[in-house]
């Protein structure tokens, strides 16, 4: 005959604990053994059970999404000094956008375009570069650009000599207008966009480095890598190069000086007559190698020449005791044969004559 099954049951209002020893066989019915939890133990379990119920609400009945920035990149060969070192090339360059195998010259340009992701403001707070990698000016030959116009508002200068440094506002001009440097913060939102046009400045070097742009929204804050689609952005000195070549957009193609399609020629110090001592603004030196020394009543700069061609040339400040000019600093000369004319990025104006003429 075979075994009645049973079954275990519970009925009543359990309090305390329940201990169960052995195995159990046959039917089973709990009653409460009228100990009661104290009533702050009761209120205590209230309110955890009560602010659970409340966490849970606020994590499922939360519909928008976060706010966060998007950027999207753009990796230009920048005006007049800047341009694309390649490899030596067999012959004739195809002017394309971005030339397979080229490197961003010193002086190039990078436009990063900052959306955010909701209706939520998103304030941009700041812009700092951070140098990757660092190592000797690549060399080849120096693709240049024709020069604009203009430079545009909202531009800003990273120097790639440091391992970190801000983004510094440069001043700029629009339709011939004058436009005072840019300076955070920012706002953006999802139909709200901001464009900044940065100009890496780097002296002897071949350097990768990326953006991290800082903002907060609400109570919230972030930092949001800009790059070059996943890569380090890559920009190379120009001090390495054998030659340049110039662009003819007849051809489209970049190639050698001709007398038909004259371009800009690489030129040494002396070769360029810069050599020398000039005055003006203080005096300024010349050595052969292109290094100057700057002094004025107030102290003395070291500059060093960095690239040289008709009637332009690129330069940094070394470093610096007078007021005038900071250490780090880029300058950009137009030189004639009796006469020198710097710029710096933040718009100062230095002029130098042959000692011999009169300065204008």
């Amino acid at each position: 005959m075979a075994a009645r099954k049973t079954r275990n049951s519970v009925s009543g209002r359990v309090d305390g604990q329940v201990v169960q020893a052995g195995t159990i066989t046959g039917p089973v019915t709990m009653h409460s053994s009228g100990i009661a939890l104290p009533v702050w133990a009761r209120v205590a379990l209230i309110g955890v059970a009560a602010a659970v119920v409340a966490l849970t609400v606020v994590v499922l009945t939360r519909s928008e999404p976060e706010p966060e920035l998007r950027a999207v990149v753009a990796v230009g060969p920048g005006r007049c000094a800047g341009g694309w070192v390649v490899p030596p090339p067999a012959g004739p360059v195809t002017v394309v956008d971005r030339p397979e195998g080229s490197v961003q010259a010193d002086q190039g340009q990078v436009a990063v375009t900052l959306q955010g992701s909701t209706s939520a403001a998103v304030v941009l707070q700041s812009m700092r570069v951070e140098v990757v990698s660092r190592r000797p000016a690549m060399s080849g030959v120096w693709l240049q650009t024709p020069c604009e116009g203009d430079v545009k508002p909202r531009s800003f200068g990273v120097d790639l000599n440091k391992p970190t440094a801000a983004a510094i506002g440069l001043p700029g001009r629009s339709s011939g207008e004058k436009v005072p440097a840019p300076s955070f913060p920012f706002q953006v939102n999802e139909s709200e966009v901001e464009q900044f046009l940065i100009t890496p400045n780097v002296s002897t070097d071949d350097v990768e480095w990326r953006l991290r742009v800082t903002w907060t929204s609400g109570d919230r804050r972030g930092e949001t890598v800009v790059d070059d689609n996943g890569r380090p952005f890559r920009t190379t000195a120009t001090t390495g190069v054998s030659a340049s070549y110039c662009a003819d957009l007849a051809s489209s193609t970049w190639h050698p000086s001709t007398p038909s399609a004259r371009c800009a020629t690489l030129r040494s110090p002396a070769e360029a007559s810069l050599v020398g001592t000039w005055r003006g603004a203080g005096t300024l030196t010349i050595a052969q190698d292109g290094t100057a020394t700057w002094t004025t009543g107030s102290g003395t700069a070291t500059i060093r020449l960095l690239s040289i061609l008709d009637q332009k040339a690129t330069a940094d400040v070394v470093a610096s005791t007078t007021p005038e000019i900071a250490a780090g600093e880029r300058l950009s000369l137009v030189y004639f044969s009796d006469g020198i004319t710097a710029y710096t990025q933040l718009g100062a104006e230095l002029s130098w004559c042959r000692p011999d003429i009169a300065c204008r």
